[in-house]
């Protein structure tokens, strides 16, 4: 079977997330922009090699085709671009926001099981944790 170039596969995750009651816009053949919620854009981009990358706009965290989380107990999981916007939506993950003296510096999905690691955190640093929704 062939390998779904990057159309393909935003086109895919576009109805998947128009179906899960995300908001969408396609910024171009090659970017497509999943409203979490009125604030939080999940960025998904094709490139030319047929790869597709994924993360939040303005924020250095992305990942490529698929993410592997760490669940619990040293167990992973590895999660699917479509994977990550339904378990957002379900709950399953969280996004976590790190903050320096009011400054957003990153954004990143984790499992909401994942042990939280707090020994190399900073005076004035803050980590948020976001859960969506369940409601469509």
């Amino acid at each position: 079977m062939a390998q779904k170039t990057h159309k393909e596969k935003l086109d895919q995750l576009e109805r998947a997330a128009s179906e899960l009651g995300f908001e969408t816009a396609r910024r171009s053949p090659f970017r497509l922009h999943v409203h979490l919620d009125e604030e939080l854009i999940m960025e998904f981009l094709g490139s030319s090699e047929d790869e597709l990358t994924f993360g939040f706009g303005g924020t250095p965290w992305h990942t490529h085709e698929t993410v592997l989380l760490s669940i619990a107990n040293g167990r992973y999981s590895e999660f699917s671009a479509s994977d990550v916007l339904l378990n957002l939506r379900s709950g399953e993950l969280v996004i976590i926001e790190q903050f320096q003296s009011d400054k957003l510096l990153d954004r990143w999905i984790a499992h909401r099981d994942e042990p939280v690691d707090l020994q190399h955190i900073e005076p004035s640093e803050v980590l948020v944790v976001r859960r969506l929704t369940d409601a469509v």
